[in-house]
């Protein structure tokens, strides 16, 4: 899996596409992307761990990301890569599971092993991807709300 793709329609009819790419690129540009881009109908920009940012950051988990306007549905549809997030949680539950391993203890050392690789790569990988996603998605909809037009809905 490369990347998400979300997509949050607009209730209005008459959308000026620019003015509204504008405002996402300008609240887009507070989370100091390491790179952003605005060509045509179509934001890209390159967020992650490793930009210098506290973990509040909203596009700390976003590895890279791309918001289109789609005229014919009158959406906004946005694709969202996690690549770092899914390699950082690798990482870290392969260190817990040889510190599991390193530890003696009367339970089973494998069923151990296998328990705390789970439960780490859940608890790491799942619960910010699902912080991400809610954030992400809040953040869309208030840049659409504050460029004067109304949400209509989402699907995944």
């Amino acid at each position: 899996m490369n990347s998400l793709v979300f997509k949050t329609k607009i209730k209005n009819d008459d959308i000026k596409v620019s003015d509204l790419l504008f405002t996402i690129y300008s609240e887009l540009e507070k989370h100091k992307p390491s790179r952003i881009s605005l060509l045509d109908n179509s934001i890209r920009f390159k967020g992650g761990m490793f930009r210098g940012v506290t973990n509040w950051n909203l596009l700390v988990t976003i590895t890279s990301g791309v918001i289109d306007f789609d005229e014919e549905s009158s959406s906004l549809v946005y694709k969202l890569s996690f690549k770092q997030l899914i390699l950082f949680g690798i990482f870290a539950s392969i260190l817990f599971g040889a510190f599991v391993l390193s530890s003696n203890g009367a339970f089973s050392i494998v069923s151990m092993f296998i328990m705390s690789q789970l439960m780490v790569w859940l608890w790491l990988v799942g619960m910010n991807f699902l912080i991400c996603i809610i954030r992400f998605r809040s953040f869309i909809e208030n840049c659409i709300r504050k460029s004067g037009y109304e949400v209509s809905g989402l699907t995944i």
